[in-house]
Order: C-alpha cells, then sequence, then structure tokens
C-alpha cells in the first residue's frame, strides 16, 4: 500500500488563510499570495501522483459554497 502525505509551511499564514472573508486576526485571515502558493503546491502535487489525468486538473482554485 502507497501512501503520500504533503505538508505545506509557510511563514505568516493563519488559519483560514484561503477565505476571502476571513477576518479575525490573529486567528483568521485572508491571504491571498499564500492562498495561491498554496494552490501551486497542491496542482503540482496531484500533478506527480495523477501524471495521467494532468490536463484535469485546474488552474484556478475552485469557488466553493457558490
Amino acid at each position: 500500500m502507497l501512501h503520500l502525505l504533503l505538508i505545506f509551511t509557510v511563514g505568516g499564514a493563519v488559519h483560514s488563510f484561503t477565505n476571502p472573508e476571513a477576518n479575525n486576526p490573529p486567528r483568521s485571515l485572508y491571504n491571498p499570495v499564500v492562498e495561491k502558493r498554496s494552490w501551486q503546491a497542491l496542482r503540482q502535487f496531484f500533478a506527480e501522483i495523477f501524471h495521467k489525468h494532468r490536463a484535469n486538473i485546474p488552474n484556478k482554485k475552485p469557488q466553493l459554497g457558490n
């Protein structure tokens, strides 16, 4: 059985950094730079483990809740 783990850490990011409505420092705060970096890292991770389906990985983070 193969297990994969991705740990992505960046300085200055707090909980809810991908939520544009998060505005409760220091507990939660939107961070567009970290959001972009984390999405790129996740896309790269998916591309490596699902290399056959690389074309199906969206360039932009999907908008949830709409």
